[in-house]
């Protein structure tokens, strides 16, 4: 019996001192291991809420540029003309851009008392039976190489029956880089005047 408590006893001790020596034997921490590759990417979070409208913008200037020409007289003579300059602008300017010339006639029926615009090239007459006029055809042409401004000048080809024209005239000046600009040309009809003055918001 005395044998077998000295015996626990012995191993009990021993148990203990081999812990203690492990423990002592303890060697240093190793290198980091090399990272890992990087997991999956987790699902798409749900979609914020719409943020508020901001403000508007200043409104854009329009290029397009409308010369108001008083009075001028055609005699009733094939080859009568008229020139109208433009001062401040460049003859490369004038060169790419487009330009559209009107010219304003009174109705001949004083009841109705108001004003024809005829685009030029073209013809400026009127037949309906209560508004009659014939003044005839008329061609125009640009000149961008005289030293100054450039001029476009409005000549009479045929004479009509109502013999000369006094009119007052307008030209609407539409610079490439409008015409460049989602084809505004061809938005609107340049031969109504009206149509042109409202799409470029021009003034009376």
């Amino acid at each position: 019996m005395r044998k077998l408590v000295f015996l626990s006893s012995f191993f009990a001790g021993l148990a203990i001192v081999t812990s203690l020596w492990l423990a002592s034997c303890k060697g240093e921490v190793g290198p980091a291991g090399a990272t890992g590759p990087a997991g999956p990417a987790g699902p798409a979070g749900a979609a914020g809420a719409t943020g508020p409208a901001g403000a508007s913008g200043a409104s854009g200037v329009s290029s397009v540029i409308q010369y108001s020409f008083t009075a001028r007289t055609w005699a009733a003579t094939v080859g009568a003309q008229q020139t109208f300059s433009f001062t401040g602008v460049s003859d490369q300017v004038a060169a790419a851009s487009t330009f559209a010339c009107y010219i304003a006639v009174p109705s001949s029926n004083t009841a109705i008392n108001s004003i024809n615009w005829f685009q030029v090239p073209g013809v400026i007459r009127i037949n309906d039976g209560s508004n009659n006029f014939d003044y005839g055809d008329y061609n125009t042409w640009l000149n961008t190489a005289n030293g100054r401004s450039p001029v476009l000048a409005v000549r009479r080809e045929s004479v009509g029956t109502s013999g000369a024209l006094t009119a007052a005239v307008r030209i609407i000046m539409v610079p490439a880089n409008d015409l460049r600009n989602g084809g505004r040309k061809a938005a609107v009809d340049f031969k109504d005047y009206n149509a042109v003055k409202a799409f470029y918001h021009l003034p009376d």
